[in-house]
């Protein structure tokens, strides 16, 4: 990611379980959603460390897995 100048990743279907490893890189925050229940799934969000964001709170639908991040930009804008 850092070869390719990544500063936010996104995946779905990781098919993690929270005892599972998820690679981590010094320079990235990880955030996932993992499904335990023994269905196929799940969701993960690697974010730069420098770039400044915040986890918003969760929203439980049946329809989706979702993770919010809220990012602020150098302008003072959020995303």
């Amino acid at each position: 990611m850092t070869q390719n100048h990544i500063h936010v990743a996104c995946s779905n279907e990781t098919f993690l379980k929270s005892t599972h490893k998820l690679y981590s890189h010094p320079d990235f925050t990880t955030y996932r959603l993992d499904r335990d229940e023994g269905r196929l799934g799940g969701v993960a969000v690697l974010i730069k460390s420098n770039i400044k964001h915040q986890l918003l709170p969760h929203t439980q639908t049946n329809l989706i897995e979702n993770i919010s991040i809220e990012i602020s930009l150098n302008n003072g804008q959020k995303i």
